[in-house]
């Protein structure tokens, strides 16, 4: 049924993005509901029944994404669903399509891309509950058909059956369903008529006549159709014709004594000089007034001349087989003569070696010992062939020639090879076998050395991981960067079009409202320019141009002027800055990437601190180095966020206690400046009570030691 007007669960955790697209979907006439949590989407999809389709953002910010949320609503009731996302990760994707096939919008599309999207995934959803109906229309003519009818899969494996094949097989439907195809047909029957399941693939739909086997062990004489399905599974439907064809048998029995009375009137006659002539005789019945049988007439027509021909035919045919036979025959022998003998063995740019049916070498050339280091070819013969093979690559080659023996075709590998001295060489075997003039079975093989083939294939699988790696790392980083610069800049455009339209609408006294979407931008803007900043000079750390220049500086006058740079962000929050500071603070440093540090976990430690708690910056000697601590009072940081917290080709970064966002980016750029000083960084944390955030910096040069 098509309604007149739809409703949208919009879920976003992005106040600035849900506004903007709130706006847009209703432009096109939706009614829309916002959530921004797993919990508020839940509530409203149990107390709304007018929810039509739900518009998803994946990354939520919290514990659980848009994907798992989807997979939790789908368990309670079926909707379309449509991810909205700036994440383009293959292996997002891939989990967002095993839970809904609907759609996936990259965000800030076109107004008329995103509504036109809604528009299909309607469509789909309501052409999908007609198919279900569809599905159950086909399953009540299966049920109720009279013929048997069941559905394999493409090994001949019963997966469903209907009551009519219970009652011919005369087995339960469960029974059936452990059995295949080659547990029903007759055995004989399985042997002289192949399946032809690749033909009945090629949408040909095949009907034979075949034996099948009862639960009782009585034979039923049926009539199979099979047919291909679009879903890749066979459906047979078996008839049952016993009856009908013992009428065909007496039908044909009747037909043989009428045909076997016809060639009775053929008939040799002998003439009186002893030759004989071939008569063939009519003979029909005259009948008096009363219709009875009198007398019978016959008429006798000479076909001698026919019969000759036909006897002439025969001999004609039977001697044509015998010249066929011989041309084969002749025609085998020369291919064997050929494989058997030809110019230049022994000087022929690759190995050769002939084995017997047991693997025995009879015969080798020169190119194969040079190859194998050894002196002559004579060494080799009545050797066994494994002598010559590495044990790893013995199975391999055993199962090499078994498919020879198999196949009687020519085939080909590549195995390693022992030289005298038993060290190895990649080969590869081109292998033919025939048979020689007294039966015995043979195998001629070439043999090319392949082994700087492989040793280059080999460096560059090498090179092809690390370049792969580095690839993957590339992207997953941009898409990180990619997705947390579209969401605060997507909002700044986005809520700069609403502000221009709400302000020629509003009066002076909406100003409230104004000051709400300014504010909204400020904190959009100030959360772009910090991950702006940081990627800036991790990009700078990696083309080399941010050198590392070490010197004697004073560790506690860097941190007591960084306090103040980030207070502000603190004040808001009402948390306290602490310092437990050693007074012999001197440390052999980088001044610059000793001020982004401190900044850096700073303002991480007061993002994830609550309201009304504390931050404290503690010093610690611990031979030859000081070792810097910023403890908070925070949310803590779980197991699987801790393995991957410093790590570019993973993003772990999640919302702050006042929804701050963030990218992760400022801690892998810690990792890099403090290992640029010769220090280290780790992190230790305990989920709901705070984390401590740990660097080492060099107290002196080494060399002072």
């Amino acid at each position: 049924m098509i309604k007149n007007k739809y409703t949208i669960l919009l879920v976003e955790d992005d106040e600035l993005l849900a506004i903007v697209n709130k706006e847009s979907l209703e432009s096109c006439d939706y009614t829309v509901l916002t959530a921004k949590t797993a919990n508020e989407s839940i509530s409203l999809i149990r107390t709304n029944n007018s929810i039509d389709l739900i518009l998803m953002d994946i990354d939520l910010g919290g514990d659980i994404d848009g994907i798992d949320l989807a997979r939790s609503i789908l368990t309670e009731k079926d909707f379309p669903i449509i991810f909205l996302s700036s994440l383009i990760e293959q292996e997002i994707l891939q989990k967002a399509e095993l839970v809904s096939s609907f759609g996936y919008i990259p965000k800030k599309s076109e107004i008329q891309v995103l509504c036109t999207s809604i528009k299909m995934a309607l469509n789909l959803f309501e052409a999908k509950n007609k198919m279900k109906q569809s599905e159950l229309h086909y399953r009540l003519l299966f049920e109720q058909s009279h013929d048997a009818m069941i559905i394999t899969d493409s090994n001949g494996k019963f997966t469903d059956a209907n009551d009519a094949a219970s009652q011919l097989f005369r087995y339960s439907r469960d029974e059936l369903l452990t059995l295949s195809i080659s547990d029903i047909i007759h055995p004989e029957d399985l042997a002289n008529k192949e399946l032809q399941l690749e033909k009945i693939k090629s949408n040909v739909r095949l009907t034979s006549i075949r034996r099948v086997l009862r639960k009782d062990k009585s034979i039923a004489l049926t009539e199979i159709t099979v047919v291909y399905r679009p879903d890749q599974f066979f459906q047979a439907t078996i008839r049952d014709i016993t009856e009908q064809n013992l009428k065909d048998q007496v039908i044909e029995a009747k037909n043989k004594n009428i045909e076997k009375a016809h060639n009775d009137l053929l008939q040799r006659q002998f003439a009186k000089d002893g030759s004989y002539y071939w008569v063939a005789t009519t003979i029909a019945p005259l009948k008096n007034k009363d219709g009875k049988v009198e007398e019978y007439f016959a008429i006798r027509t000479d076909i001698t001349i026919r019969k000759n021909a036909e006897e002439e035919l025969v001999s004609h045919q039977i001697e044509l087989e015998a010249q066929y036979q011989e041309l084969y025959d002749t025609q085998d022998e020369l291919v064997k003569t050929k494989m058997r003998y030809f110019d230049l063995y022994d000087l022929a740019p690759v190995g050769y070696f002939t084995l017997d049916e047991n693997g025995i070498i009879l015969e080798v050339n020169s190119t194969l010992a040079t190859l194998l280091e050894w002196d002559d070819t004579h060494s080799f013969r009545e050797e066994p062939i494994e002598r010559f093979i590495c044990p790893q690559d013995q199975d391999n080659f055993d199962f090499f020639e078994q498919e020879l023996v198999r196949t009687k075709k020519a085939r080909s590998c590549e195995i390693r090879m022992k030289r005298k001295d038993n060290s190895e060489f990649w080969v590869r075997l081109d292998s033919l076998p025939f048979s020689l003039e007294n039966g015995m079975q043979v195998t001629r093989t070439a043999v090319t050395n392949i082994h700087k083939r492989k040793e280059v294939e080999k460096e560059l699988h090498h090179y092809m991981k690390a370049l792969e790696q580095i690839n993957n790392t590339k992207n997953k980083f941009f898409n990180i960067i990619a997705h947390d610069l579209r969401n605060p800049f997507g909002g700044i455009i986005g809520i700069s079009d609403l502000l221009e339209t709400k302000l020629k609408e509003m009066e002076l006294e909406n100003s409230n409202l104004l000051f709400k979407y300014t504010e909204l931008i400020q904190t959009s803007s100030k959360s772009a320019y910090s991950l702006l900043e940081n990627l800036l000079l991790w990009a700078r750390a990696q083309t080399g141009e941010l050198s590392v220049r070490l010197n004697n500086i004073s560790l506690n006058h860097l941190i007591l002027f960084m306090i103040p740079l980030v207070s502000s962000i603190a004040f808001k929050k009402n948390i306290s800055i602490e310092t437990e500071l050693l007074d012999a603070d001197t440390v052999y440093a980088d001044e610059f990437f000793l001020n982004t540090i401190l900044r850096n976990l700073l303002t991480n430690a007061i993002k994830f601190t609550y309201p009304n708690g504390k931050v404290i910056i503690s010093t610690e000697k611990r031979e030859g180095y000081l070792e810097v601590s910023v403890t908070d009072t925070g949310t803590g940081i779980d197991e699987k966020r801790l393995e991957n917290l410093f790590r570019i080709d993973s993003k772990v970064s999640k919302n702050g206690t006042d929804n701050e966002r963030g990218s992760g980016l400022g801690l892998i750029l810690c990792k890099e400046f403090v290992e640029k000083q010769g220090g280290k960084i780790w992190v230790t944390s305990e989920l709901g009570k705070g984390s401590r955030f740990t660097f080492s910096i060099l107290i002196c040069p080494p060399n002072s030691f």
